[in-house]
């Protein structure tokens, strides 16, 4: 049922800025709305919470940061096709 959410890691990533490890949001990594207070205590970085006056949801560096990599989803040995 609408929305899937996706969320994943990448293994080994040695990040040596422990600000990029902790800006993050759980909840709203998981959808949900959280406060702007909540959001300027994990995401420091106003560049990391709003873009020309619109709000970055997720918040943080982590969220913001580009990956250039290709998800397939499958459900009983079938491709899903994604809506992009």
């Amino acid at each position: 049922k609408p929305p899937l959410l996706v969320y994943y890691g990448v293994t080994p990533f040695y990040q040596n800025l422990v600000t990029y490890i902790k800006s993050e949001v759980p909840k709203e990594l998981g959808g949900m709305k959280v406060s702007e207070a909540a959001r300027e205590e994990k995401c420091l970085n106003t560049q990391s919470r709003e873009r020309n006056g619109k709000n970055i949801v997720p918040c943080g560096l982590k969220a913001i940061t580009l990956f250039n990599d290709t998800l397939e989803i499958h459900r009983d040995g079938d491709r899903i096709e994604l809506n992009k």
